[in-house]
């Protein structure tokens, strides 16, 4: 049997564990064995230093995750056929084939139990909405990554009308732009070291709204209640599952 592994190197930690969740499953729909590489370091596009302040919390992640899947790490013996991803691959052979609800449950039940929920949840019915602006947004991928504010405002609206009594949570690098309101509360953050609590209360929340990232996607995956996202908010190459984009059309419908 053929082994596979994904070696991305250096990018931020949602773009890499995405790789590495199209590997195991374009190995799992095709017949192949997926061997794990960690993390070597975390790293935005732009930037010449690393951010490793939570590499070994990252890889320890996704090392449960790995174990929880049955999988394991590959060795300096293991004859592997190592790509950086295969998003390629599965957006061209159709999403159904690989980002299907059986495979989403795999992972949501991978997720380790050590990542409890955030204690400032506190019993609320917690809507998690992730915007990506400030130095999280190349200018060159703007067109990618930037979702005006107008349109989150006109989204928050209608969750607030469907669920009146839901706590909002905006995570975000630098102001959202969102004028603030009635049970919304702000989670910012000044640098991109720090991001695995924010990630964590992403895949335990209620509903999760997902932004032009893949940190809010892998959090997506990983979340065991409702997630919702389109095309409209998810401009990035990279595939989304089609269970999203129904919940994102009987929730939100027209915006």
């Amino acid at each position: 049997m053929e082994y596979i592994t994904i070696n991305r190197g250096p990018d931020g930690f949602g773009s890499q564990l995405l790789s590495i969740i199209s590997g195991i499953s374009y190995a799992k729909a095709n017949g192949l064995t997926y061997l794990h590489t960690p993390i070597s370091n975390l790293k935005l596009v732009d930037k010449s230093e690393f951010q490793n302040t939570e590499l070994v919390k990252c890889n320890n992640i996704i090392d449960a995750v790995i174990n929880n899947l049955n999988l394991r790490k590959r060795t300096e013996y293991d004859s592997c056929v190592s790509k950086p991803f295969f998003h390629k691959e599965i957006k061209n052979e159709g999403v159904e084939k690989y980002y299907n609800d059986s495979f989403l449950k795999e992972l949501q039940n991978s997720y380790p139990t050590t990542m409890s929920k955030p204690d400032y949840f506190d019993g609320n019915f917690n809507i998690a909405i992730h915007i990506r602006r400030g130095a999280d947004i190349l200018e060159l991928d703007k067109p990618y990554r930037y979702i005006g504010s107008e349109i989150y405002e006109k989204i928050i609206k209608i969750l607030k009308k469907e669920y009146p009594e839901a706590v909002i949570h905006i995570f975000s690098w630098n102001d959202s732009g969102v004028i603030e309101g009635e049970n919304i509360i702000f989670h910012t953050s000044e640098t991109g070291d720090i991001f695995l609590e924010d990630f964590n209360a992403m895949v335990h929340s209620d509903i999760l709204l997902v932004g032009s990232s893949s940190l809010s996607m892998v959090a997506g995956m990983f979340n065991k209640n409702k997630v919702i996202c389109n095309d409209d908010l998810f401009k990035c190459t990279d595939p989304i599952p089609p269970s999203w984009i129904e919940n994102y059309n009987k929730i939100i419908k027209n915006v």
